[in-house]
């Protein structure tokens, strides 16, 4: 774990109250070091840059610059600072869009305070975590008909077949000589087109279009 057994963390949200009580929480978490907490995500984007975080907590609807476009900012600048949505939003469309943007958690507000230790912990461990609510959502949406049209690509299909197999993330990175972040960027394409809300979903929904 980086920062002396601590992931370095900065919490972007314009609700003061939200971010003072995320603030105080995660200040009492052994392998949490709280290095930023910004209102103004402008200036907040400004500060990932410099300092580096390991995580970034952030808000999607924000005055000045929507959380969509801070993490695209995030992402592409700083591919290894991995950036969880924290936000009231529990829409589908929202959802799906905060992914694509890059996000690679999603908690709603009111998720409490060992809930985002451990889903920072998580997604350092090259997990993707998403709150009960929002997993369920994306549950009910791989439910309805598969849509047949749906291609993953070369990658992608590889991808597949080796998490079937059971290979972990840094193995499929080494085999498809490609980062880490590189497989999670794919594999959440995997998830949006497959309509999948879990690893398991994924298989059965790659299974069902023999895929795989």
């Amino acid at each position: 774990m980086p920062s002396a057994n601590k992931y370095k963390v900065i919490i972007v949200d314009d609700d003061a109250v939200h971010l003072d009580k995320l603030g105080r929480d995660l200040e009492h978490a052994p392998n949490i070091k709280l290095i930023g907490s910004h209102a103004d995500p402008k200036k907040a984007v400004a500060e990932i840059l410099r300092l580096k975080p390991d995580v970034v907590l952030s808000d999607i609807e924000m005055p000045g610059m929507s959380g969509l476009q801070l993490i695209q900012t995030v992402r592409q600048a700083l591919p290894d600072t991995e950036v969880i949505a924290l936000t009231v939003h529990g829409r589908q469309e929202i959802v799906l869009k905060t992914i694509k943007a890059g996000a690679n958690g999603y908690l709603l507000k009111g998720s409490g305070a060992e809930e985002i230790v451990n889903a920072i912990s998580m997604i350092k461990e090259g997990g993707a975590p998403l709150s009960p609510e929002i997993a369920r959502l994306l549950v009910r949406g791989s439910q309805t008909p598969p849509d047949e049209s749906v291609e993953l690509t070369g990658i992608e299909q590889g991808i597949v077949r080796n998490i079937e197999k059971g290979l972990s993330y840094k193995e499929i990175a080494s085999l498809q000589n490609v980062t880490t972040h590189a497989i999670h960027w794919h594999i959440k394409n995997i998830y949006i087109k497959l309509r999948a809300g879990s690893r398991k979903e994924m298989l059965n929904a790659a299974k069902e279009r023999g895929m795989i």
